[in-house]
Order: structure tokens, then C-alpha cells, then sequence
């Protein structure tokens, strides 16, 4: 709704240059602070401690207690 609004304002030909102009810097500055806060918000986060797993070598250690990988199922089990 005010995207429409700031679109149907500025598009009368009454609206000054300067208008504008204020209305871009407004908005480069409010996506600035919110991309810095997003920015400092991930580097704070606090990250979850990994684990490895002791069945697996050479593996990347597990983040969130979570495998995504399928179980090697033995091939002489049975179902």
C-alpha cells in the first residue's frame, strides 16, 4: 500500500527533483542499517558446539545432532 502510494506521488508531474531525491537517499540509508544489522545480528549468533561422530572418519562434524545422510544398510539383513 505506501509503495503504491510513494509510486503514484512521485510520478505526478508536480513532484520536484529534490523530492525524489530525498525519497531515494531515505531509502539507500534504511537498506544500509538493516543490511548492517542483519550482518551483525549473524555474526553474534550464538553458534551450536559440534559434535563428531564416532562411527564416521574423515567426516565433517555433525551441527545439530542432525545426519542427512541414509544408513548403509547391511545387504544380508532382512526386511
Amino acid at each position: 500500500m505506501k509503495l503504491r502510494q510513494l509510486e503514484i506521488m512521485l510520478s505526478k508531474p508536480e513532484t520536484k527533483k529534490e523530492d525524489i531525491a530525498i525519497v531515494m537517499v531515505a531509502l539507500q540509508e534504511q537498506a544500509f542499517v538493516l543490511g548492517n544489522c542483519l550482518k551483525n545480528l549473524i555474526e553474534k549468533w550464538p553458534k551450536p558446539p559440534t559434535t563428531t561422530d564416532p562411527h564416521t572418519t574423515n567426516e565433517v562434524p555433525l551441527m545439530f545432532g542432525i545426519l542427512l545422510e541414509p544408513k548403509n544398510l547391511d545387504s544380508t539383513s532382512e526386511t
